[in-house]
């Protein structure tokens, strides 16, 4: 019994770690960028930074980006805010980027994780899990 609680214990504070950090990484991105499909922003001392997107990718399908909060991490990657309008989820995608002197192309979806507009985590994958997924399942 004292196991089943400590458990029950251990899975609500790790709920509550991921709210606490999608909320966070949000703010961060809603505070420190004006990143956005072809919107202009200076960002880091980069003036008129463009970041280059195409539709979000396949396991984004239904969510549409979040105009002004995208971050760009370290010139390497952008962390981008979506929504799904449909069901009032959103999702936080961490994408790699390459990076010139004035613009930014969005490269491969590296992870991402979508909540529901409550803060409830429905899904969190990266990369390799998705590879080792589709592995699975054309091995079967």
């Amino acid at each position: 019994m004292e196991t089943r609680k400590l458990s029950q214990r251990r899975e609500r504070i790790k709920t509550m770690l991921i709210r606490i950090a999608a909320v966070a990484v949000f703010l961060a991105a809603s505070a420190f960028s004006e990143i956005g499909r072809g919107e202009e922003s200076a960002l880091y001392g980069v003036p008129s930074l463009v970041v280059e997107a195409e539709e979000p990718p396949d396991l984004l399908k239904g969510f549409v980006f979040v105009p002004g909060a995208a971050l760009l991490i370290g010139g390497r990657h952008v962390l981008a805010l979506y929504n799904n309008p449909e069901n009032g989820f959103y999702a936080l995608a961490l994408f790699s980027t390459e990076c010139g002197l004035t613009r930014c192309t969005v490269g491969e979806l590296i992870a991402y994780s979508v909540v529901d507009g409550e803060g409830h985590a429905i899904k969190l994958a990266n990369t390799l899990q998705l590879e080792s997924d589709k592995i699975a399942r054309t091995h079967v």
